[in-house]
């Protein structure tokens, strides 16, 4: 059997394609993948799926500017073209996915996002002086304690957001926020909004997702 080898993709995911759900992206890029005739490695057992991931997902309608696919394919006999399989797996996927870069990383064991940043832009008018005052005062703030609902559990609980928070930048209509993201979890888009008080309604453009941060940890 060949060796598998690790290949990274970044991505971005756009126009009416950041409704797709996380199922519905991997499903995508398998097919474009198989289109493609590029041979994911699978993993063993009695259901056997194939190997690849999106470590981050991304939440439905939200623009993903940076986006990553982790997928482990057969090693080729002959050396990897990363730009050969870019182009072929732009051939085959839907207009809204640009592929940014594609490249083997058989030195990587393990991917862990440590941090991203949402940027909101909103309608003339609605910055006002409340949501400055909010957006300023996150930064390194203490105690932001909002209620969080399961909502197939039908369970609510308190949340301390504080740890979330790493930096907020305001320029003009547009607050960029910049999110750990830890093995307790991350902030979501709805909460960002809730923190700053800005309604989904005052946003003059969908909510992008960038600037991820990755741990990596190499084999060995």
């Amino acid at each position: 059997m060949k060796d598998s080898m690790l290949v990274l993709i970044t991505f971005t995911m756009a126009g009416v394609l950041r409704f797709l759900s996380h199922a519905e992206a991997l499903s995508l890029f398998k097919k474009a993948f198989v289109r493609a005739g590029i041979k994911l490695r699978y993993s063993q057992g009695f259901n056997p799926r194939p190997r690849f991931s999106l470590p981050l997902p991304r939440s439905v309608g939200v623009i993903g500017e940076d986006d990553l696919l982790c997928a482990w394919v057969d090693e080729p006999e002959s050396p990897f073209d990363v730009e050969r399989l870019r182009l072929d797996l732009l051939t085959h996927l839907p207009e809204g996915i640009e592929v940014h870069s594609v490249r083997a990383a058989p030195d990587i064991a393990f991917l862990h996002p440590e941090s991203a940043t949402y940027v909101f832009e909103a309608r003339p008018g609605h910055v006002t002086a409340e949501v400055l005052a909010k957006a300023d005062s996150l930064t390194g703030a203490t105690g932001l304690v909002l209620v969080r609902r399961n909502e197939q559990k039908g369970r609510t609980r308190s949340i301390d957001l504080s740890d979330f928070i790493e930096d907020v930048e305001l320029d003009g209509n547009r607050i960029a926020v910049r999110s750990r993201i830890t093995d307790a979890g991350a902030v979501r888009v709805a909460e960002i909004l809730q923190l700053l008080g800005l309604p989904p309604e005052s946003l003059a453009s969908p909510v992008r997702r960038t600037g991820i941060q990755w741990r990596q940890r190499k084999k060995g």
